[in-house]
């Protein structure tokens, strides 16, 4: 294996500070992981590793809502990432910004919109749409299906169209006979 010098480590926890402060909202680990794939910064083993080094230096914090772990950074890691962000080749930072900018929407939309499905004992499927709106449901809709193809297709169409969908209800619901 390649070894890494203590700067290459200290950079690489510093983009992980550098994300999670500037998405200003608590991102889980698969949210973290295609950040850095995407952005080429980070393979997925050395990423974990550095995540974990991170939380046990107190530089983040990982909590569970909903069984998922979220990480957000501590007020250690801002002051760590404040007295170190000089270190952050500017370029780096430049691309890491214009990432947010384009993708802190989408990953905000991907919180506020659920749609999860799990198969029940009796073979059937339990669909669980929501859509979230300051950390209190708007909707919330259980179903159950015959298949996994059936539960896949309510999943797509609430996450792409959940908006028109819920307006769609709420349009019947209040109509008069």
């Amino acid at each position: 294996m390649f070894e890494k010098s203590s700067e290459e480590l200290a950079l690489n926890k510093l983009y992980i500070l550098y994300i999670l402060n500037k998405m200003q909202l608590p991102l889980t680990n698969g949210q973290i992981t295609n950040i850095f794939i995407e952005n080429d910064l980070l393979d997925y083993f050395s990423l974990q590793e550095y995540l974990y080094q991170l939380k046990e230096a107190e530089l983040v914090n990982l909590t569970n809502k909903n069984n998922l772990d979220y990480y957000s950074i501590s007020e250690k890691g801002k002051i760590a990432l404040n007295y170190f962000t000089n270190r952050i080749d500017s370029d780096k930072k430049e691309s890491l910004d214009i990432f947010v900018h384009k993708n802190k929407e989408n990953i905000i939309r991907d919180r506020e919109v659920k749609a999860e499905f799990k198969k029940l004992a009796d073979g059937q499927f339990d669909v669980k749409l929501e859509i979230i709106d300051n950390n209190r449901p708007y909707i919330s809709i259980s179903l159950n299906v015959p298949t996994n193809k059936t539960a896949n297709i309510i999943a797509e169409n609430w996450k792409n169209n959940a908006s028109n969908l819920y307006s769609s209800i709420i349009e019947t619901l209040i109509k008069k006979p």
